[in-house]
């Protein structure tokens, strides 16, 4: 049998570990050991374990640093990250939901069944909608819509209201007005508005202004508030002229104020 040159030399070598004459076998024992480095003088033996041999991962940069490339120049630097304060948007002082009124026409016939309709006619140029039922043939119509004319003729308020009771066929005119959100910062100061005063226990729809007696309110820009203008809710929530001005009293306030136009002619 003939061995390639490299094995017959492999088994050489392996032939000198024997004893000639000796019939006991030595064990050999093959032990793993980590890989070494010598120095360069031939001393000690820097042992690399198996971590050692991984990539080193990049040391995390220190919170509030950054690492810079500066231009023409192939070292980094590290600098220091200014953190800007975080400045909120101040709240939108006015949102407009309806921009400004417009009136819509409804025509109905009765035939003798109501029309599921209720007005305010507390103010004598205001007849105002208070409410609507689901079955009224008004579906267009909404609460604080304002009755404007009835069959072509303009009237004041409780004249209106008769016409609508007494007349079969109708052509009713309505004004839409402008609705719009108001954040009213009080800063410690009062609302600063004259409210309409009504008969206790009066179905008054919203808070009726009059006018503005300084405070908070006439320091808004001109034009925000004016006479007649009605807050419908505060703070998103409605209710009675008692309780709405009960939620006045809070320091900041966001009120929902509907405003309405002179009557076309």
């Amino acid at each position: 049998l003939k061995l390639r040159h490299g094995l017959q030399s492999r088994c050489r070598m392996l032939s000198c570990c024997c004893v000639a004459g000796e019939n006991k076998s030595d064990e050999v024992t093959i032990k793993k050991t980590p890989f070494g480095i010598q120095d360069e003088d031939g001393g000690a033996t820097t042992m690399l374990t198996e971590n050692a041999l991984q990539p080193e991962e990049p040391a995390d940069e220190p919170i509030g640093f950054k690492e810079v490339l500066t231009e023409g120049d192939s070292r980094s630097v590290m600098k220091k990250i200014e953190e800007e304060p975080e400045v909120s948007e101040p709240p939108e002082p006015t949102k407009v939901v309806v921009e400004s009124p417009f009136e819509f026409v409804v025509n109905v016939r009765k035939d003798g069944a109501k029309l599921g309709f209720a007005v305010e006619t507390l103010f004598a140029d205001y007849c105002v909608a208070r409410r609507v039922e689901p079955s009224s043939p008004l579906k267009n119509v909404k609460p604080y819509d304002r009755l404007v004319k009835v069959n072509g003729a303009s009237a004041k308020a409780s004249q209106l209201a008769k016409m609508v009771t007494e007349s079969d066929q109708l052509e009713l005119m309505f004004q839409r007005p402008a609705m719009k959100e108001i954040v009213l910062e009080k800063a410690g100061k009062k609302a600063g508005f004259r409210i309409e005063k009504t008969t206790p226990g009066a179905a008054t729809m919203g808070l009726v202004i009059k006018g503005l007696e300084g405070g908070a309110a006439s320091e808004m820009p001109s034009g925000t508030f004016k006479s007649m203008d009605r807050i419908c809710a505060i703070n998103g929530q409605e209710g009675t002229a008692g309780e709405l001005l009960e939620m006045l009293a809070q320091d900041r306030v966001v009120l929902t104020l509907c405003s309405y136009s002179d009557v076309p002619e």
